[in-house]
């Protein structure tokens, strides 16, 4: 069995020759661009080459990651990329140009190829890249709602007089508050007669 060291030698190696190099991704940083079980095609490629909102294959503290490229910067004579998985927006990784080993151009799932050359994939890549710092977080406050909203749907059901009944008196109870609110302040607030 190869171990950690062995693998990335193995992988380096590999990509040097211009070969390719499949792996499976375990992690679920990258949810749901990229799933646990997804097959990865990475490709060798030069560091300036690399865009924004590119999925690119690295090593850092002796681990192999693949995450989205959400920034790129010049330092000194070299490149500095901002990294980060589109589904942990806290987690962002500052990678040198030299811990890159390629650039993620399939991802097999389900016996299907994506790829992610194409100008279609390349545009949501961008647009990943520049909204994932508050569109995921989004997703699981909709998520959330979602559920609390299918909750409500399913009693609702099952007592349907009840819950309107419940839901009636909820919003009577909404409109008296808005009334005294709006006679403390001296305004008409458009409210149900």
């Amino acid at each position: 069995m190869l171990g950690d060291s062995d693998l990335l030698k193995l992988c380096q190696e590999t990509l040097e020759k211009g070969s390719f190099l499949r792996l499976r991704a375990l992690g679920s940083s990258m949810f749901p661009s990229l799933r646990p079980g997804d097959v990865i095609t990475v490709e060798s490629v030069e560091p300036h080459t690399i865009l924004l909102g590119d999925v690119i294959f690295y090593r850092q503290n002796g681990r192999l990651y693949a995450h989205r490229v959400i920034g790129k910067k010049g330092v000194d004579e070299t490149d500095l990329f901002i990294t980060r998985g589109d589904y942990v927006p806290s987690s962002v990784s500052y990678i040198n140009d030299y811990e890159i080993m390629g650039k993620v151009v399939n991802i097999e799932r389900c016996g299907r190829i994506i790829r992610l050359d194409t100008p279609f994939q390349r545009g949501c890549g961008r647009l990943i890249a520049k909204t994932s710092s508050w569109f995921y977080p989004f997703l699981r406050v909709a998520e959330v709602a979602f559920h609390i909203i299918f909750r409500f749907v399913r009693y609702f059901k099952k007592r349907p007089f009840r819950t309107l009944s419940r839901l009636s008196t909820a919003i009577i109870n909404f409109q008296g508050y808005l009334r005294v609110i709006s006679s403390r302040c001296n305004q008409e607030w458009p409210v149900g007669q």
